[in-house]
């Protein structure tokens, strides 16, 4: 029961196929091998963590969008601002820290 669990939460969460077939394989072979097995869930974390973030990162612009959407019609209806001043989303003034990814 605990593989079935493992291996539906491994796939949600992104792990592919093959990496999930060689995880199961070196299960079956156990004693040395179980390094190998704990690096393929290390890689999966540093995976998910990078997604997580990404999913973060575009909520927090949607809320953003969301909170700033009728102001932001407002300075457009009245001519406060065009396309050639707006804000500049790709900078990531959205992010609470101010953190300007690339």
């Amino acid at each position: 029961m605990n593989w079935i669990f493992l291996a539906k939460s491994l796939r949600s969460a992104g792990l592919s196929i093959e990496s999930l077939i060689e995880f199961a394989t070196l299960a079956r072979k156990g004693g040395a091998v179980r390094q190998a097995q704990k690096d393929i869930l290390h890689e999966q974390l540093t995976i998910l963590n990078e997604k997580l973030k990404e999913m973060q990162d575009t909520q927090a612009l949607l809320k953003y969008k969301i909170d700033t959407f009728d102001e932001h019609l407002a300075k457009f209806d009245a001519g406060e601002m065009t396309a050639d001043n707006a804000e500049k989303l790709w900078q990531k003034p959205y992010l609470k820290d101010n953190h300007k990814g690339e």
